[in-house]
């Protein structure tokens, strides 16, 4: 197993919640929420940015990919983690609207692709400078800036 690309993964993982809690204010935006322990969608859009990360290392990947990217099933996988396969890049511009925007309860992974088809979301969700602000994270991941921390539930 490549350790240098399983942290790398983990990392990308802690520097989309860090993304969240900067640019959508995480705090505020779990008020109102039954999301307890922890925010399925938001988990679920952490390893989806994360697999993608691995996945421009297939080789080193398949040697991790069953320890933090088992998908939810019969055989295992956590709600929220295990549901990454369940969204697409939208996610990165799609999490803060509907994150926000709904009341009584964050999307569920399963229900990511419906609710992007509602004109309303739909709408709100892309053109903003989420995409941008992401982007600028990863790539400032090396020079000591961004405080995160290993995750290691999954």
């Amino acid at each position: 197993m490549s350790v240098r690309e399983f942290l790398k993964a983990i990392a990308v993982h802690e520097m989309f919640h860090h993304y969240v809690e900067r640019f959508i204010n995480d705090a505020k935006a779990y008020l109102g929420h039954p999301c307890s322990p922890w925010c399925d969608l938001e988990e679920a859009g952490a390893n989806y940015v994360a697999f993608a990360s691995a996945s421009k290392d297939p080789a080193s990947l398949a040697t991790f990919k069953d320890i933090i990217f088992k998908q939810k099933g019969p055989s295992g996988g956590l709600h929220g983690y295990g549901e990454y396969h369940l969204l697409d890049d939208r996610i990165v511009d799609a999490l803060a609207v509907l994150k926000r925007g709904t009341k009584g309860g964050c999307v569920a992974p399963a229900d990511f692709g419906s609710a992007l088809l509602d004109p309303a979301i739909h709408a709100a969700c892309f053109g903003g400078s989420g995409r941008a602000f992401f982007e600028a994270i990863l790539a400032s991941a090396n020079d000591g800036s961004i405080p995160f921390y290993y995750d290691m539930v999954n």
